[in-house]
């Protein structure tokens, strides 16, 4: 589904297949996460959620031409808010907080985590590291196969560049790109 196809679609009258995905959706998430009302699910996302997941309403979920996985770890919170777009093949990992504002775009690929997993340090790579919260503000567009780090901000009405690796704090209104992600420049006003 294109972008312009999402927001065209986004308050038009249900059809069978939004039903079947609303349905989905109960069944995928229902007993693992909080959901408002009309989330959808499309295709069969890998979830696995021992800490608290919660998703916002009319937020739309796609793992058809490859599998989304969202993870929550036991005492973690993942929190993706309404009216969200999570393309195909992405990957949202929470140890602690992972935190996504609403109307947020998610491209195809993009991973989302808020720990590395491993330390650097040769001797102590089978280590975990300490978390780092990542928090995505509203309005923020995340093109394909972007990465976004531990410790991650990204400011209301952001965009940031397909392959670009966020390890820092994104401002508001900017577009970003490269790796590290740098400021390329403003968004542009309506």
């Amino acid at each position: 589904m294109t972008l312009a196809r999402f927001v065209a679609n986004s308050n038009r009258r249900p059809g069978i297949g939004d039903v079947m995905a609303r349905l989905w959706a109960l069944i995928v998430l229902g007993r693992r996460s909080t959901m408002g009302h009309r989330v959808c699910v499309y295709g069969r996302p890998i979830i696995d959620s021992a800490g608290e997941l919660v998703i916002g309403s009319r937020t739309q979920i796609f793992a058809r031409q490859a599998r989304t996985e969202l993870v929550v770890e036991a005492s973690a919170t993942l929190s993706i808010g309404e009216q969200c777009l999570v393309m195909d093949g992405a990957t949202i990992a929470a140890t602690e907080l992972v935190e996504i504002g609403d109307r947020v775009l998610i491209g195809r690929g993009v991973s989302i985590i808020d720990n590395g997993y491993h330390e650097l340090a040769v001797g102590r790579r089978l280590e975990r590291p300490a978390s780092q919260r990542v928090r995505i503000g509203n309005d923020v567009w995340i093109g394909t196969r972007a990465m976004v780090l531990p410790g991650a901000t990204i400011g209301d009405g952001s965009v940031v560049g397909a392959g670009a690796v966020v390890v820092d704090e994104v401002p508001p209104g900017v577009v970003v790109g490269g790796v590290p992600a740098t400021v390329l420049k403003a968004v542009p006003l309506e």
